[in-house]
């Protein structure tokens, strides 16, 4: 078995050292993500619609098209108006801030819908054809960095159809981590012909394509992992010639960086995001607990976005795997390190490329920049490990290395083409959601002076999500829109006057991760705290050991019966409308786990 797979191997070599695999790669990439045609519009899309058409029916709240992934510019009453119109949840810390700086992909959002619509598809298409642009970038990179033809013929394949590209290949809005990444690769190349041919040009090529990365989004600070790993293990001269060759991008970096923060952009009293520079302890630990999970995500089976599905108390057993997995793949790799340093520069350089994207919640839509030199490694071992194949395995060492080319062929040339093309279209499952929420919630012209008030959204996206929806289009917009929770625990609402709910969640208010997005460890809560907004005052009144509300009296401002007032509740597959207890009743709304809300999800979305 193990010759006639190093024959097939063998066979196949001639094809994949040509340059025509380049652009094979990059088709078959396509080909995979072209179900995403028919994705439309979703979630974050709407925001980025409703910001570019100037906001239409919520009002100008201070952004314009070039701050388009401005969700929260830390403004006190800005941020009150957006919780105001309900675009962040009423909940948020009042001078949240999530404001990333991200101009030229958001001039391709501003294009798309100023010129492409009606023609959704379109704006798919270019997607799709960004996601090519990078395949081939990366392929390129693979066959000027020194590996055998082959090798990176077969690198450029499994980097095209590794199914965490999924999500920025085919969300319209995540989109700036494709291009992030296609103009970190563009950067590599010209720096290995800098370095190499000694060219001025290539220098000045690779500091033009930096710029234009960083103007896409933050994410191009992947790049300096790269860029360090290349100055440790592929320079030649000495410790003054490889920081001389870092030297132009840390000037850049550090014209950005002030560019960064004298405009205002960053994150700050979110629990989703840790500010590396407000809160470096923060960050340090989100770096050991994210970077493990994200590396074996990267590398093995596990998906890094399990982390969002499985409760925390039970966290520790993928922290245990996630170790064991990359104890394992460190054993495997170890002989093809000590004998080559290229092989050296691509893990080093995927290693530091993720401690930045672990300053929040690890999915595997953040694992391409890391990807490349993932996969080159994965490639790498294949080359070392079946090179010695034709002799029968004598050692356990020989029989290991055997065993895990066939793990990784199966989990990156069988298992994540399966996936691609459901992960590039998965968010469209949330979206379907949202789309049928709103048919429940009946938004004609008579909604624009009401108030929404949904009892137990489970996540804030949900009711957020739903303002932008009705404006991006046009369409009518309720004057308030609140989401009393953003947990999937069992909810107890006892009615104490004609006015006052006090609501109790097992487990508590806004759990982590996505429910503590928009309100962080920096403005705690405490017992006896009040938020008050246009249509309640919410007091807490009990907390749970993490410090998050677990009871909290809601005093509306007119009975609860109040006509202006309409009220729904998430049941078993999407909204139904909900009828508040009688003064001194109880009602109680069963939870679910994070599993049985995306086994609802994907029921909705299958149904006609």
């Amino acid at each position: 078995m193990i010759a006639k797979f190093a024959q097939r191997i063998a066979a196949r070599k001639p094809l994949l050292e040509r340059r025509s695999i380049i652009v094979w790669a990059a088709l078959l990439g396509a080909v995979l993500v072209l179900p995403s045609l028919r994705l439309g519009v979703q979630a974050d899309d709407h925001t980025l619609r409703m910001t570019v058409h100037g906001e239409p029916g919520i009002g100008d709240l201070g952004s314009s098209w070039w701050n388009a992934f401005t969700f929260a510019d830390g403004n006190i009453a800005n941020n009150a108006a957006r919780i105001d119109w309900g675009v962040i949840p009423w909940w948020s810390a009042p001078e949240i801030k999530l404001s990333f700086m991200r101009p030229l992909t958001a001039l391709t959002h501003a294009l798309d819908y100023w010129y492409l619509e009606p023609h959704l598809w379109l704006m798919h298409v270019e997607n799709i054809l960004m996601y090519m642009a990078l395949c081939v970038c990366v392929a390129i990179l693979y066959r000027r960095s020194g590996m055998t033809l082959w090798v990176a013929g077969l690198a450029a394949l499994l980097y095209a159809v590794d199914d965490a590209h999924g999500i920025p290949a085919g969300w319209l809005s995540g989109r700036n981590a494709t291009l992030t990444c296609l103009f970190g690769a563009l950067t590599l190349i010209a720096h290995n012909t800098w370095r190499r041919e000694k060219s001025p040009l290539a220098l000045a090529w690779a500091i033009i394509a930096l710029i234009v990365g960083f103007a896409c989004g933050e994410a191009t600070i992947f790049v300096y992992g790269y860029l360090f790993a290349y100055a440790v293990c592929m320079e030649n001269g000495g410790i003054k010639q490889r920081v001389i060759s870092v030297v132009p991008y840390g000037a850049v970096l550090i014209v950005y960086l002030a560019i960064y923060k004298t405009l205002g952009y960053g994150t700050k009293n979110s629990g989703l995001y840790s500010d590396p520079f407000g809160n470096p302890i923060g960050f340090a630990r989100d770096i050991a607990l994210n970077l493990p999970a994200l590396l074996q995500a990267q590398l093995g089976i596990v998906s890094s976005n399990t982390y969002v599905i499985m409760p925390q108390r039970f966290q520790f057993i993928l922290h245990f795997l996630d170790i064991a997995f990359i104890a394992l793949f460190f054993f495997a790799f170890l002989p093809l390190f000590k004998s080559s340093k290229l092989a050296r520069f691509w893990a080093l350089g995927m290693f530091l490329s993720l401690p930045p994207v672990c300053a929040t919640v690890p999915t595997d839509r953040l694992l391409a920049p890391a990807g490349v030199g993932g996969i080159a490694l994965i490639a790498m071992f294949i080359e070392f490990a079946t090179a010695r194949w034709n002799n029968p395995p004598t050692s356990a060492r020989r029989r290991f290395e055997h065993g895990m080319v066939y793990f990784f062929v199966f989990t990156h040339a069988f298992l994540a083409p399966l996936s691609l093309p459901f992960n590039s279209t998965s968010v469209g499952i949330f979206g379907k959601l949202v789309d049928t929420g709103i048919a429940k919630l009946s938004l004609d012209d008579s909604i624009v002076d009401d108030s929404i008030i949904i009892v137990n959204p489970k996540v804030d996206a949900y009711c957020i999500t739903m303002p932008a929806y009705q404006s991006s289009r046009s369409l009518p917009v309720p004057r308030h829109l609140w989401g009393l929770d953003a947990s999937l625990g069992d909810m107890t609402i006892d009615r104490t006057d004609a006015s006052t709910l006090e609501v109790e969640v097992e487990g508590g208010f806004f759990p982590k991760p996505f429910g503590s997005c928009f309100h962080g460890p920096a403005d705690p809560w405490r017992v006896g705290r009040v938020v008050s907004v246009a249509d309640f005052d919410a007091t807490v009144l009990e907390l749970t050991e993490d410090v998050r509300p677990k009871k909290i009296r809601f005093a509306f401002k007119q009975p609860l019966e109040n006509p202006k007032y309409r009220w729904f509740c998430f049941r078993e597959r999407n909204l139904e409308p909900f009828t508040p207890p009688a003064i001194g009743d109880t009602i109680k709304l069963p939870g679910r786990t994070i599993i049985q809300g995306i086994r609802s999800m994907i029921r909705l979305s299958m149904s006609p």
